[in-house]
């Protein structure tokens, strides 16, 4: 996952005054839930993306996937990770604590 702060520090460089106003959505339970939120972006093939508290599923399968794999990537998220994903609205950090649960109860 990539860091937030540096990604802070490359809009702050590289906007101007009066350019397009920035603003990102909370990352704290993405922080909380590192370990799990960084395997959940490895398995969709994208482990450096940006991920906030409102990322969903969709969010990375419109940019790495056609329209019609999208159900195939969510049902092999499902096998690889263990979990059920509701749908491809579902959040990132949902998915996340499925994982940590997940992980726990198999301890």
């Amino acid at each position: 996952m990539r860091d937030i702060e540096s990604i802070k520090k490359i809009f702050d460089e590289n906007l101007e005054e009066g350019d397009i106003k920035f603003e990102m959505a909370s990352v704290n339970k993405v922080v909380e839930l590192e370990v799990y939120v960084d395997r959940v972006l490895e398995e969709l093939g994208c482990p450096e993306a940006l991920v906030t508290d409102e990322s969903q599923i969709y969010d990375f399968c419109d940019v790495f996937y056609e329209a019609e794999d999208i159900e195939k990537v969510i049902e092999d998220l499902e096998k690889t990770l263990g979990v059920r994903i509701e749908d491809g609205c579902e959040k990132i950090v949902d998915i996340a604590k499925k994982l940590r649960e997940k992980e726990k109860n198999d301890i």
